[in-house]
């Protein structure tokens, strides 16, 4: 008996070795996917930069313009999937945040719907939106937020055949703290076969079939979405009759308001539309050169540094209204002004 038990306890320790080994592995894999997800973004931004100069350039040449929106498109659908990458090794981290704030209700679906608007009209969907009467705020993330309902809403497109119906309902449910808005989307679309609607939330899960897995997608934006929706105190629940019945994807998200201590402001923007002058700070000198060039087509006034030293030299003969510089230089400038004894006040603006 002793020997059987020994013998249990010697497999229990080599499979709890080998679990172990296992998360290490995919930690490993993971921590890589999201290295490249964020190497091979570094190019799409000067290469996204130069396509946007090159259309204004041949703003009326109209061979070239579909040429540049078939280019810009893909692009947006490379950054796409990096985001996903990376947000997908973050949430197997579980280091996926929001970052909440006063934010519009009316203003975070006028985004989602702008950001599917074409690729519904390409396909002849018709977009119907019930929303509330007068706009709600919300103690939310609105990028978060945003992202989960374009998933919601993507999905609702994708898998709706050519000439199909997609709505959206906002409704208020609740009373008191237990109020909740809740957002609903539904389609008349392909369907989803109930058994396998309590895996449709796992990583890299598609039931959709070949044609809609063409549209491009890893499979890893619903998971994000429901994560991001737990952070917001919300769930994602999806719901569907079955195959060729459309499906319907609900979203409760409680109602909160944020005091004036917890919610954080808005950056400061540059008023008005006018010219302005820009100080771009980046030491990939492409990116430099394309997103400088893009500006000046649009009159602003640029110059440009390759590394902190430089940016504070022209810092001080030039006072920018904007300064647009890379992380690792901004770093480089803040550690320059300490040593050369910046007052306190300029290193923080």
């Amino acid at each position: 008996m002793l020997s059987e038990f020994a013998a249990v306890a010697g497999s229990a320790l080599d499979l709890v070795e080998a679990r172990d080994h296992s998360r290490m592995q995919t930690q490993r894999y993971s921590e890589v996917i999201a290295v490249l997800a964020h190497e091979f973004r570094n190019p799409l931004a000067p290469l996204e930069n130069a396509f946007q100069a090159l259309q204004m350039i041949c703003e009326d040449r109209a061979p070239q313009r579909e040429y540049f929106a078939v280019a810009q498109r893909q692009i947006a659908q490379l950054k796409h999937l990096m985001d996903e990458l990376q947000d997908a090794s973050r949430l197997d981290h579980d280091k996926l945040n929001v970052d909440p704030t006063d934010a519009s209700l009316s203003e975070i679906l006028a985004d989602a719907l702008a950001s599917i608007r074409d690729r519904a009209e390409a396909r002849g969907h018709t977009l119907r939106l019930l929303s509330l009467a007068d706009d709600l705020r919300l103690f939310a993330d609105p990028t978060r937020l945003t992202q989960v309902i374009v998933n919601l809403l993507s999905n609702a497109v994708r898998y709706t055949p050519d000439g199909g119906e997609i709505a959206l309902v906002v409704e208020q449910k609740g009373m008191g703290d237990a109020r909740c808005v809740e957002i609903s989307i539904r389609d008349n679309g392909i369907g989803i076969d109930p058994a396998v609607l309590s895996r449709i939330f796992e990583p890299f899960a598609q039931f959709a079939g070949r044609s809609a897995r063409l549209e491009g997608g890893l499979g890893i934006g619903l998971p994000i979405a429901q994560r991001l929706a737990q952070l917001h105190g919300g769930e994602i629940l999806v719901t569907s009759e079955g195959i060729g019945r459309g499906a319907l994807a609900r979203l409760p998200i409680p109602v909160r308001t944020g005091s004036a201590e917890t919610v954080k402001p808005h950056a400061a923007v540059l008023a008005g539309n006018g010219p302005a002058r820009v100080l771009i700070v980046d030491d990939n000198a492409d990116a430099r050169f394309a997103l400088g060039a893009l500006l000046e087509l649009e009159g602003h006034e640029v110059r440009t540094a390759g590394d902190g030293t430089s940016a504070l030299s022209v810092l001080r003969q030039w006072k920018p209204h904007l300064a647009l510089a890379d992380i690792g230089r901004l770093r480089a400038m803040l550690v320059t002004c300490a040593q050369d004894g910046w007052p306190a006040q300029v290193r923080a603006g």
